[in-house]
């Protein structure tokens, strides 16, 4: 499956400090936007380079990078942000596994965000990387476009109560949000098995099975970002260098991410069910052909055996002097047809 990331034969033997990019490149630049806000003021803009960008005394600030696949820009950013060269490299690397680090006193999160992309059908899997420090959040995306629109209108909303917390507060948020989007998508993978279950019960006549291969190769796809995200959580959890804040808003997500896992899992099996629901089905169909066929034959199997030994070519077959004697074999074949039939409906073999 293309989805599913395979190494290079360039790749192999990299130092973990290169900055190349692993992955498709999904824009052709590289864009900055920035929030930066407080209980009573908040500013948004978009940035046409790094030198625009400074923090704020007594505001959080947000800023969101669109585009890792340029090496030398990422080389300024790391270099702006202090961050060490194999950190960055883990940033261009959008196969990574989710993973979480603590770096010169920020906290550096990876985790994947997915989409549900409905003019394909398919899950969307893109990179994501949170760096976290006291007042100030780094995201970087693979490309424009994610699912914190609802975490923009919050910050928006003056009364929210993300305006008065920390960066904190926002950065679990985030999480949350990416972690609510996997349930979502699920409970729309699992629309698409109930309404397969209801066919397949219902009878109605359609062939589920590329259908019930497609769900499951989408479920094993978003299994590849859930289950190494769950493991981060767990860690993020029992992190001694994390605020109280983010271990307690971990807690909420991990119930979260449990949630969607299982939820993975009971979608899995029950496509494997109704896998071999439609198998059994199809050997169901195939065995009475069969057993049609079967009686059909045997029917005739004695009939044949008559008419065989009436079209022999022995001078001498005393019933060919009889005078009615063609009517009597045929009197004979049908009685006997007849009871054989009868007997086969007693036994509900047709």
């Amino acid at each position: 499956m293309a989805r599913f990331n395979r190494t290079k034969r360039e790749d192999i033997g990299l130092a973990p400090d290169t900055l190349l990019y692993r992955g498709k490149e999904r824009t052709h630049s590289t864009d900055f936007s920035l929030i930066q806000y407080n209980s009573s003021d908040l500013q948004e803009s978009d940035l046409n380079n790094l030198n625009q960008y400074t923090t704020k005394e007594s505001y959080n600030s947000w800023l969101n990078i669109n585009g890792v696949h340029e090496a030398e820009l990422m080389r300024l950013i790391g270099k702006k942000f202090d961050l060490i060269p194999s950190v960055v490299g883990d940033i261009m690397n959008t196969h990574a596994r989710p993973r979480i680090q603590n770096i010169k006193g920020a906290l550096y999160v990876s985790l994947k965000m997915l989409r549900f992309e409905e003019n394909i059908n398919e899950v969307f899997s893109e990179n994501l990387v949170l760096i976290l420090k006291e007042n100030e959040l780094i995201t970087f995306q693979e490309l424009k476009g994610d699912v914190f629109e609802s975490v923009r209108l919050r910050i928006r909303n003056e009364k929210s109560k993300i305006r008065t917390e920390s960066a904190h507060y926002l950065f679990i948020a985030l999480l949350d949000v990416v972690i609510d989007n996997y349930n979502f998508i699920i409970s729309r993978i699992g629309d698409k098995i109930d309404t397969i279950d209801e066919q397949l019960l219902d009878r109605v006549p359609v062939n589920p099975e590329e259908d019930i291969y497609s769900l499951k190769s989408e479920i094993i796809y978003m299994n590849r970002a859930i289950k190494p995200c769950k493991e981060m959580l767990n860690i993020l959890a029992k992190k001694d260098v994390t605020s109280d804040q983010v271990k307690e808003g971990t807690l909420d997500l991990i119930n979260n991410i449990n949630h969607a896992s299982d939820a993975l899992e009971s979608y899995r099996e029950l496509l494997s069910e109704q896998l071999n629901y439609t198998q059994t089905i199809a050997n169901n169909e195939l065995n009475q052909t069969m057993k049609f066929l079967t009686v059909f034959s045997v029917i005739f199997i004695p009939l044949t055996f008559i008419a065989g030994i009436y079209g022999t070519n022995f001078s001498h077959i005393p019933e060919l002097e009889l005078a009615n004697g063609y009517y009597y074999m045929w009197g004979l074949m049908i009685i006997i047809a007849i009871l054989m039939i009868y007997y086969f409906k007693r036994k509900k073999w047709l």
